[in-house]
């Protein structure tokens, strides 16, 4: 579980992003605030790098957001696998 909020950013070599397609965090479940993806070059699936996440809680938001995903350009898969949902549905996605 994070406790409060996650930032995935600013990840534009295009090497690190190919490792970060073959990681997986199995173990994250819960954020209890928001997660945060902007600017990472080269991901292609956030379900497949979190695959057990189930719920963002969204006790904490960005700008009224609890999940963000900003100029992604090689997001492919949007979908998480066993992804419950949000506490507080608040979204956005701006590929």
């Amino acid at each position: 579980m994070v406790e409060g909020f996650l930032h995935i950013v600013l990840m534009e070599n295009l090497d690190f992003a190919t490792d970060l397609n073959n990681r997986s965090f199995p173990a994250l479940r819960e954020i209890t605030g928001y997660l945060l993806f902007y600017r990472v070059f080269g991901l292609r699936s956030i379900g497949q790098l979190f695959p057990n996440l189930a719920v963002i809680r969204g006790q904490q938001l960005l700008f009224d957001f609890s999940f963000v995903v900003y100029e992604l350009m090689q997001l492919q898969v949007r979908s998480f696998v066993s992804f419950g949902g949000f506490l507080l549905n608040v979204v956005w996605i701006s590929l």
